[in-house]
């Protein structure tokens, strides 16, 4: 689920970046627009026309400008919220890590307890059998004498 999380941030802020490219090509072909001027010699109704036209294309530029900005101010909340995403993972990842650590740490103190015991088991059987043999022997020395 937090993994999920983190791969929706990712997605989202690929997305936002993409709007943000879109968006600064924009701009730049409106300051294209805006720059190119058509106005030459000729009647006063074509000056007017143009003039038109160079206000339109500075107001397309403002447009694309503020769209530009806006853009950038989303990349930077999907930028924070990714980062929020991938830090929210790592920590669960650090748990996890840390619970199966303890787990293994607590198997392998259960296996050396286990294996402790069956070691003084087996010690204990050895030193009975050594001791019966000792005293075995005691009484078959007892015996012949």
């Amino acid at each position: 689920m937090v993994e999920q999380e983190r791969e929706k941030a990712r997605a989202e802020l690929a997305l936002t970046n993409q709007r943000l490219t879109a968006a600064e090509e924009e701009r730049r072909q409106a300051e294209a627009r805006l720059h190119e001027d058509h106005r030459g010699a000729g009647r006063g109704g074509d000056w007017v026309l143009a003039e038109l036209d160079h206000e339109h294309s500075r107001r397309a530029l403002k447009k694309a400008q503020d769209a530009e900005k806006k853009v950038a101010a989303e990349v930077v909340v999907a930028e924070q919220k990714a980062t929020a995403a991938h830090q929210k993972h790592r920590v669960f990842e650090r748990f996890h890590d840390n619970i199966h650590d303890r787990i293994e740490q607590a198997a392998r103190r259960k296996e050396a307890v286990e294996a402790d015991a069956f070691a003084l088991v087996m010690w204990s059987k050895q030193r009975s059998s050594e001791g019966d043999a000792e005293s075995d022997a005691e009484s078959d020395a007892g015996e012949k004498s």
